[in-house]
């Protein structure tokens, strides 16, 4: 490859790398660099790139052979001014900010978040940061773990719109600003109280993802009986990054349920890997798979 980056690109591209980003601004220098290391997937409008982590590390890689630094190394890109380094600080010190390490984010398909002492009417579609400790003792039947934020609004009112009786408690799994381990110990309170559901991406991470959590009982994953549907939605090369992410995932699946192990045969043979976003975007069919008793 001969295309080349300059210092201020190859921060940005350190930037997604250590603040794991999931979704930046895409910028027309970028395209020649992911002809060369595919990574991100863009948005319909191609005003964005929607990034895993696997991304990070073709991303990491591709810093090492460009500009030949480590990105998680200790020395990166030295500055030389004292303004750079106040710039620099203040990013980072930015960056590390946290919602706090008792607040989750959630959110409802009808609009009803049901608590110990009553039913509380939110606006349809909205989102809320809650309480750990006053949220578990909800009273909803189901929870619900979303792995992106973004879709969070927009649930209700695309791919979950028909199913009738249905209205979990939706919780976001958290990242680097909500802490996924204040999500995971409200998952862990929940065990053996309701039912514990996930909407992760389709694709070999997700599901590995989705199997990781505890006591789950079904996974909503896109239906993949018309892969002829999924074409412009399928993104292969995050298949082909995703394929070797856990190597025990086709066991996982049959001891989960000979259904999803069929899911997961069927992903496969066609190389799926559809992300949520898309999902929701498309309103795909989707399909809850339980786990057999």
């Amino acid at each position: 490859m001969t295309e080349q980056i300059n210092l201020q690109q190859s921060r940005v591209l350190e930037s997604i790398v250590l603040q794991q980003k999931d979704k930046v601004l895409f910028k027309k220098w970028m395209q020649p660099i992911r002809d060369a290391y595919p990574f991100g997937q863009l948005t319909f409008d191609d005003k964005y790139l929607l990034l895993t982590e696997a991304d990070y590390e073709v991303i990491a890689e591709l810093l090492k052979d460009l500009r030949g630094y480590d990105v998680h190394s200790a020395q990166q890109l030295p500055s030389n001014t004292r303004m750079e380094v106040a710039k620099r600080i203040n990013n980072e010190k930015s960056g590390g900010a946290k919602a706090g390490n008792d607040w989750i984010l959630i959110s409802t398909l009808s609009g009803q978040l049901k608590l110990k002492d009553g039913d509380y009417r939110l606006p349809l579609n909205s989102v809320l940061v809650m309480d750990l400790q006053q949220l578990k003792e909800h009273q909803h039947h189901t929870i619900l773990i979303v792995e992106n934020k973004a879709v969070l609004p927009h649930l209700s009112s695309s791919i979950f719109n028909d199913i009738e009786n249905y209205d979990p408690l939706i919780i976001y799994r958290g990242d680097p600003y909500f802490s996924v381990a204040t999500a995971n110990e409200f998952i862990l309170s929940q065990q053996g109280q309701c039912q514990i559901h996930t909407f992760f991406d389709s694709d070999p991470k997700g599901l590995s993802m989705a199997l990781a959590v505890p006591s789950i009982s079904g996974m909503w994953l896109v239906d993949l009986a018309n892969i002829s549907v999924l074409k412009n939605v399928n993104q292969e090369i995050t298949f082909q990054q995703q394929s070797s992410v856990d190597y025990s995932i086709a066991q996982k699946c049959e001891n989960f349920g000979a259904e999803l192990a069929r899911y997961y045969q069927r992903m496969n043979q066609y190389r799926i890997a559809i992300m949520q976003e898309h999902a929701v975007a498309r309103n795909l069919d989707i399909i809850l798979h339980s786990k057999s008793s």
